[in-house]
């Protein structure tokens, strides 16, 4: 094996060429049955992030070298550049095991949108975060970030409201599931695509899985137009059962970057990216990486609570 005689320092001096290094890494081994992706990263070491820039490639599963014939052999340097090689987690759509009542709207517990009127069927799914929209001093400025196959589902739409943790029934026909809150309408900005990213700063291209979209939680109670109890529902930016390096709340996406129990890079969906272009209320999250990767940013995405807005 050739040691790797091109660190941190010459990739940050020749970007370029890195990015050359992957694009014939990609070349080479990303028809390989097995190999999902190759791109670039953080090696990972032991369930930990490292410093070290590398090419990463994704596969399906790791197998022992003797079941590789040499041409599938991943080698530990390419091109004078360390490699990583990592298994794609799979992911799917999961419910919210949490079916408790919470007197803070927050991070973590169950929402569910509209019961059909006609099966009685509704679909429940997790509030990620409390988020609120940029330049906004308003009060009614307060919602809740969730996922968009939890909201749009079952001809739900725009304008129809969200409960916590579930959703009352529409006549009588039906038995309720449980206690119902009423927290707010959704809103119609909303994504679920595999979407294109193109970093500013390095023109590096990078393809995310986006799934968000969000309903407005209406804090303070209305009579007739005007606000007659104020604070009705209480939030709070926590997240239940969520510890990122220690701690149960998001002040910074960036600080997911030392958790890597967070951190999946990519996850394994293949779905059609469905819309043209991402709305204008939509922004791509990319969190500020580690002191060596602050010249040129990699893009890392998180497989909780971490989305985009």
């Amino acid at each position: 094996m050739s040691p790797a005689n091109k660190g941190n320092a010459e990739i940050l001096a020749d970007p370029g060429s890195f990015r050359q290094a992957v694009a014939h890494a990609r070349e080479k081994f990303g028809k390989i049955k097995g190999v999902v992706s190759v791109g670039m990263g953080q090696k990972e070491t032991g369930a930990r992030y490292k410093d070290d820039i590398a090419i990463v490639f994704f596969v399906r599963e790791k197998k022992k070298e003797a079941e590789l014939s040499p041409e599938e052999r991943i080698p530990d340097v390419f091109e004078g550049y360390l490699t990583d090689v990592r298994t794609v987690r799979k992911a799917a759509f999961h419910a919210c095991d949490n079916t408790a009542v919470y007197d803070t709207i927050q991070g973590g517990i169950q929402i569910t949108g509209p019961m059909n009127g006609i099966t009685g069927q509704f679909h429940a799914g997790t509030l990620s975060a409390i988020v609120k929209r940029r330049n906004n001093s308003d009060r009614d400025n307060v919602y809740l970030l969730t996922n968009k196959h939890v909201l749009f589902i079952d001809a739900s739409k725009a304008g129809e409201y969200v409960y916590h943790p579930f959703c009352p029934t529409p006549n009588k026909n039906f038995v309720a599931p449980g206690p119902s809150n009423t927290l707010g309408p959704i809103q119609p900005e909303a994504l679920i695509a595999n979407v294109d990213f193109v970093n500013p700063n390095t023109s590096t291209h990078a393809q995310f899985f986006i799934d968000c979209a969000t309903a407005r939680i209406d804090i303070d109670s209305k009579c007739l137009g005007t606000r007659c109890t104020k604070d009705q529902i209480k939030t709070a930016n926590e997240v239940i059962d969520l510890q990122l390096n220690g701690v149960n709340t998001i002040t910074d996406v960036r600080s997911v970057i030392g958790d890597p129990s967070l951190i999946q890079i990519p996850l394994s969906l293949d779905l059609p990216v469905s819309a043209g272009s991402i709305p204008s209320k939509l922004i791509l999250i990319q969190p500020q990486p580690p002191a060596a990767l602050t010249a040129k940013a990699m893009p890392v995405s998180a497989s909780k609570a971490i989305q985009a807005l």
